[in-house]
């Protein structure tokens, strides 16, 4: 599960705890900008999960795994 907040992404997991569900936070990615939306796919031929966000200005932010790997 993905978390989108102003300024940073929240990668999480919802565990069991007894009788209730808890939400586990597994990675945070902060940024330097507002964050607007995202998406979470693949692209190219790798095949790899990518989440892909954007920010309110336009700029984009490419993250692999637990990683930054491009912003345009």
């Amino acid at each position: 599960m993905a978390i989108l907040q102003s300024r940073k992404l929240i990668i999480a997991t919802l565990v069991i705890k007894g009788d209730f569900p808890a939400i586990q936070e597994v990675h945070t990615h902060d940024f330097s900008r507002n964050a607007y939306n995202f998406y979470i796919g693949t692209f190219g031929q790798k095949g790899e999960v990518t989440t892909c966000v954007q920010s309110v200005d336009g700029a984009i932010f490419f993250i692999q795994k637990d990683r930054q790997i491009f912003q345009i």
